[in-house]
């Protein structure tokens, strides 16, 4: 192996895996390091030709994250989740009594919007959704959403489906 060669394969990163459905494929791409383990912190979401579909449709209960929208438009819905509250559209699913951070939002609990996000709007590319806030997004098509976590605890296990409640708003 060339010198050169080595040198690139130290620079080159690998995806970490990811999965595809109808509405978009994710990439994982490991950049960094959680409570010593180097992990999946990042996907890079591409939207497909079926836009106009929705991405999210949850909300998390003990972490937060920040989305970038690196390429295309679109809308995000948000909802200020209540404890105890009952999803309009499933009604089978009901928020826990107890979401970490949650209180941050205690005078707009029920509380829906929905925000313009858009690539070429530095005012409308980045968004950031913490723990208790439910997010729906709806993107056109080749749009690439990249979403970040950040506010983890430091007992955080990114592969606890427990922290991840689905929470449709559309």
């Amino acid at each position: 192996m060339s010198k050169e060669s080595e040198l690139e394969g130290m620079v080159r990163v690998h995806p970490a895996g990811g999965h595809r459905d109808s509405r978009r494929v994710i990439t994982d791409m490991p950049i960094g390091y959680l409570h010593g383990q180097e992990i999946a912190v990042v996907n890079f979401i591409d939207v497909l030709d079926t836009s106009g579909l929705p991405l999210g449709q949850h909300f998390h209960a003990n972490y937060g994250e920040y989305f970038t929208i690196a390429k295309g438009k679109g809308t995000l819905i948000i909802r200020a989740v209540m404890p105890g509250e009952t999803n309009r559209i499933k009604p089978e699913i009901v928020v826990p009594e107890s979401i970490a951070q949650c209180s941050k939002y205690q005078g707009l609990f029920g509380v829906e919007t929905t925000l313009d996000v858009d690539s070429s709007d530095p005012n409308r590319k980045f968004v950031k959704v913490s723990p208790g806030l439910a997010h729906t997004f709806i993107l056109s098509s080749g749009s690439v959403l990249v979403p970040f976590i950040v506010d983890a605890p430091n007992d955080f296990n990114p592969h606890d489906k427990g922290n991840y409640i689905s929470f449709p708003l559309i």
